[in-house]
């Protein structure tokens, strides 16, 4: 019975060796992603992929809102995309898309 505890033990350390390691990985990946600013075409696929997201109300939108406002620079992209940030922080999707449609009309070069 010692026995068969201590190996559940052991399990139990690898385990969270194994998780720890992994969630440590991710945060690396994450950063190198954030780190990396976007130019206006990608910035638009994105803004495209999120505003899909919001479409469907899925929850994965504020994630992705999140980690895009790290990746653009440009202050009057960044201010707007802030916008979107808090709406979708108030589960306001609706606002948030709004949001998304302006950005890409300022991406597009099209008066707001």
């Amino acid at each position: 019975m010692t026995e068969a505890l201590g190996s559940i033990q052991a399990l139990a350390a690898r385990t969270e060796r194994a998780a720890e390691e992994a969630s440590q990985d991710e945060a690396s990946q994450d950063e190198v992603i954030c780190s990396e600013a976007l130019d206006p075409v990608n910035l638009g696929l994105e803004l495209m992929r999120i505003d899909a997201l919001l479409a469907k109300h899925n929850l994965r939108a504020r994630a992705e809102v999140e980690a895009l406002v790290e990746r653009v620079i440009e202050p009057r992209l960044r201010n707007s995309l802030e916008a979107v940030q808090q709406a979708v922080r108030r589960f306001d999707f609706k606002s948030a898309r709004a949001g998304i449609a302006g950005l890409r009309e300022q991406l597009e070069g099209k008066p707001d």
